[in-house]
């Protein structure tokens, strides 16, 4: 994504609610690919503060975290199924068409109970916004989605076991991190 591309759908996008006659919110972080100073008819475009994404966003609140598990759970898998035949691991191969697989079975895992529960937990369900309405700190503690990454997190816990690295075992919340920092990055 960049500010071009982002700023281009966001004009469409204004056209198809003023066809509709709505006016909306569009609630964004401060991502550089958002333009701060964009003139639109009508979506009135609200920034969140700084430093409170992680903690606001639902996106970032589970879901990106146990997406990022359950690929990086494919990829063990793949490493160790593979490891016998390989002199190294430059020789495991890993294709395109293998990651677009394991992050369509990732994706098929985030259900849309999950989705609206974490929608739920940031507050952000059937919620009244008005102008004086102030936006806190809320934290993630669905049961059910919480319940899900930790079952995700303990089964790649359970296959890296089997993996060493320098002859130091890595863990699941380690592996996943690294994984979402590389993500990220690109």
């Amino acid at each position: 994504m960049n500010s071009t591309l982002f700023t281009n759908w966001l004009y469409e996008f204004d056209k198809m609610i003023q066809k509709q006659k709505r006016q909306i919110f569009l609630f964004l972080d401060n991502a550089p690919v958002h333009p701060p100073d964009i003139k639109l008819k009508n979506i009135a475009i609200k920034f969140f503060p700084a430093n409170t994404t992680a903690v606001i966003q639902p996106m970032d609140q589970g879901i990106i975290r146990t997406f990022n598990a359950y690929c990086r759970k494919h990829l063990v898998q793949h490493i160790i199924a593979n490891v016998n035949g390989a002199y190294s691991s430059d020789y495991v191969v890993i294709t395109v068409l293998y990651t677009v697989c394991w992050i369509d079975s990732a994706w098929k895992f985030i259900t849309e109970t999950i989705l609206r529960n974490t929608f739920k937990e940031a507050g952000l369900d059937n919620a009244v916004v008005s102008p004086d309405s102030i936006l806190i700190q809320t934290t993630f503690t669905n049961e059910n989605s919480v319940e899900q990454e930790n079952k995700c997190l303990h089964e790649l816990d359970n296959i890296l076991k089997h993996l060493t690295i320098d002859d130091d075992f890595i863990s699941a919340a380690d592996f996943v991190v690294s994984f979402s920092s590389s993500l990220y990055s690109l």
